[in-house]
């Protein structure tokens, strides 16, 4: 009992640096050994380790990204569904502090996402418009803070401009795929070697999509773009 929360800590730890390092079986088996005794340490003090089980839950629901297994996308979907349920009471609760908001629209970005993956756009689309409204407050609240989380906001606007265009909505989908440049492009400016990949990600999407459109010059216009990223 004296040392549950410490094992915890570090199997989630363990969990984090075998997924770094790509080796998903070992972050799984030890994302799953955290989740375990957080959900007894929850049992008995729920207000001190909700954050943690949530933690837990949303770095297990996450790895199907990583893995992609359709055969238990379910099980997936069900630690997502409850982080997202844990979350959503954090910030209840607590909606002035940052990270709580921050979890909940990870999680959202992150159900988006998975969403996605399996082409149940609805269902993508009502998670990836939530993430974003949050992100959009957070900048409001916090723009210094928020700072940390460009990176992800800008994915969340280059994936939701892929579903757009996926369901037939260009307009949106050009509206976010520029959105994402724009962070993008502030972000290349900060650490060119960081974000050159990301960078010429939305400079070749907003390309497609205006070939995919016959709007030839902006076409001509991001592939040229695209190429000088890239090649410089």
């Amino acid at each position: 009992d004296a040392y549950r929360d410490k094992l915890a800590h570090s199997q989630i730890n363990l969990g984090s640096v075998y997924s770094f390092c790509d080796d998903y079986t070992n972050g799984e088996k030890y994302y799953k050994l955290a989740l375990e005794n957080y959900e007894l340490l929850y049992k008995a003090n729920p207000g001190a380790y909700r954050e943690y089980l949530a933690m837990a839950q949303y770095n297990l629901g996450g790895m199907y990204i990583f893995r992609h297994n359709n055969d238990s996308i379910e099980t997936y979907l069900k630690y997502l569904i409850r982080s997202l349920e844990n979350y959503e009471q954090l910030f209840k609760e607590n909606p002035d502090v940052y990270r709580h908001r921050h979890n909940l629209a990870s999680t959202q970005k992150t159900l988006g996402e998975l969403y996605l993956s399996i082409s149940e756009y609805a269902t993508s689309k009502k998670y990836y418009e939530l993430a974003l409204e949050n992100y959009e407050q957070l900048f409001k609240e916090n723009p210094d803070a928020y700072r940390n989380d460009v990176p992800n906001v800008a994915w969340a606007q280059h994936n939701f401009g892929a579903l757009c265009s996926f369901i037939g909505d260009t307009a949106n989908s050009e509206k976010y795929y520029k959105l994402a440049l724009e962070n993008r492009e502030q972000l290349f400016k900060e650490n060119p070697h960081v974000y050159r990949a990301d960078l010429a990600w939305s400079l070749h999407y907003l390309a497609y999509l205006y070939e995919d459109s016959g709007d030839e010059a902006n076409c001509e216009k991001y592939y040229n773009k695209y190429y000088k990223i890239v090649y410089e």
